[in-house]
């Protein structure tokens, strides 16, 4: 009888502290509320935020675009609300770069300084009704060459992108992967500071000065190559540059150049070929306008100066630096991101996604929907 009443004690009293413990975890679950900021210490389960677009925004989306946006995925992205934006990874969408890019919006504020370049350099072909964009670093010494020699274009140094007369031109520009824009435009912006800082100019801030001292002339500096200080010298100025201050044309990024400074809207791209396929890219720009282009004369040749760094060397963590700087690129051009880089890969606040937002007031249509960089 004893060991009997033992056990009916023990299920009861085990009974008992299960229900309080099931209470206190209801209470818990009822004080942290649907949002993890209503719960700083409280170790409850918080329910993720919906990741899907309202049914009437989808239909916006789809009549927009007329084309598959691509598997929305579930991602682990704690620190961000996601309300009803539609979330995907850079290079996901199954469309043209260029019909991708005509969805995008660049601001205006934030990308100021990488906006100013957009009126400066272009090519143009009256007899073929071309319009060609130079952007840095992206192919654009070959591409001009192609251009002059291949389509009868003439050179600018200050575009007339907004008169009227080219509004039936086909406008078309060649673009390269973020990540490899990124070293080139480094290399080219760090010898170009370089020969000012000897002619006695500063152009670059105060806080990014450190990058620059100890190589008293250029010579010097080629003596560095490929060694660890090179690449220690790179981390260091990817890890400090904002990304919004431009004291280079070479590390203006891509998307701005190609959009308008006002209302940070894209202009209307009719291709937008590839610098690691340049021959395919300017037959099909050829095709455009009904001109064969002489594939030695396309084939990718570049200026033959080495890289100052071994890229394989980066850090991973200075990896996923350069790819949040350059996220606008990575979602308005439609790249994938390097394997760094992916969310799998990468810790909560350096993840990089791209969203669908409305915005109202940029076009007729207030119902429309842009891509912007999501970067934690």
């Amino acid at each position: 009888m004893a060991i009997f009443l033992a056990v009916v004690t023990i299920m009861l009293f085990g009974s008992f502290a299960w229900k309080t413990q099931r209470d206190v975890a209801q209470s818990a679950t009822v004080a942290c509320k649907p949002e993890p900021s209503s719960c700083p210490t409280c170790t409850c389960p918080v329910p993720e935020p919906t990741r899907t677009l309202p049914p009437e925004a989808s239909k916006v989306v789809w009549k927009t675009l007329n084309a598959d946006v691509g598997e929305l995925k579930t991602v682990p992205y704690p620190n961000l609300a996601f309300k009803h934006e539609l979330v995907f990874e850079p290079g996901s969408l199954k469309l043209p770069r260029a019909e991708v890019f005509k969805q995008c919006f660049v601001s205006p504020s934030y990308y100021k300084e990488h906006f100013n370049h957009n009126e400066n350099l272009c090519a143009i072909s009256a007899p073929h009704k071309l319009f060609y964009y130079h952007i840095p670093k992206s192919g654009s010494s070959t591409s001009r060459e192609v251009f002059v020699k291949g389509f009868s274009g003439k050179d600018y140094q200050h575009c007339p992108l907004k008169h009227q007369g080219y509004s039936s031109h086909k406008k078309v520009a060649i673009v390269r992967d973020p990540i490899s824009r990124f070293y080139a435009g480094y290399d080219e912006a760090f010898a170009r500071v370089l020969n000012s800082l000897q002619a006695g100019h500063d152009p670059i801030p105060d806080w990014l000065v450190t990058i620059w001292d100890g190589f008293p002339t250029y010579k010097e500096y080629e003596k560095n190559f490929n060694t660890a200080e090179t690449l220690r010298r790179f981390e260091a100025f990817a890890n400090l540059w904002d990304g919004r201050t431009v004291f280079d044309d070479h590390i203006r990024l891509q998307a701005p150049i190609l959009a308008d400074k006002n209302t940070g809207l894209p202009f209307d791209m009719d291709y937008l070929g590839e610098v690691h396929d340049m021959v395919n890219s300017w037959n099909a720009i050829g095709a455009l306008v009904g001109q064969s282009v002489d594939t030695e004369l396309s084939s990718m040749r570049g200026r033959t100066y080495p890289r100052r760094f071994n890229t394989k060397d980066v850090s991973d963590l200075t990896l996923q630096r350069v790819c949040r700087l350059a996220a606008i690129d990575f979602c308005c051009l439609n790249f994938p991101l390097p394997p760094a880089c992916l969310p799998a890969n990468t810790p909560p606040g350096n993840q990089v996604y791209c969203q669908w937002i409305q915005k109202k007031g940029l076009t007729k249509d207030d119902s429309q929907w842009f891509i912007q960089p999501i970067v934690g």
